[in-house]
């Protein structure tokens, strides 16, 4: 039977992948604040994807409630219209 990929690397690729071309046509939507998760939140830098390449699942737990709580905390006036949330669904320390 093949070996099945890993989901941080599914998520690479989606997230890469040239012909679905995701980030740029969520940037052309609004701004973009790409950020990782796993015990805390990590802003990224929206102008390159170049952290993709080095995303690693390398916290042993992941907070994804808390990740979100924290993106959130900013003045109302500079709130996101959406968030946009690339994730296996586990969350196993909020």
């Amino acid at each position: 039977a093949p070996e099945r990929p890993r989901r941080i690397d599914v998520a690479r690729a989606a997230l890469t992948n040239p012909k679905l071309d995701l980030l740029k046509k969520l940037a052309a939507v609004g701004p973009l604040q790409p950020a990782s998760f796993g015990l805390r939140r990590a802003a990224q830098d929206p102008r390159s994807a170049d952290w993709l390449t080095a995303l690693a699942p390398t916290d042993a737990k992941t907070a994804l409630a808390d990740a979100l709580a924290d993106g959130l905390k900013r003045d109302p006036s500079e709130l996101p219209a959406a968030v946009v949330v690339v994730t296996d669904g586990r969350d196993n320390a909020s």
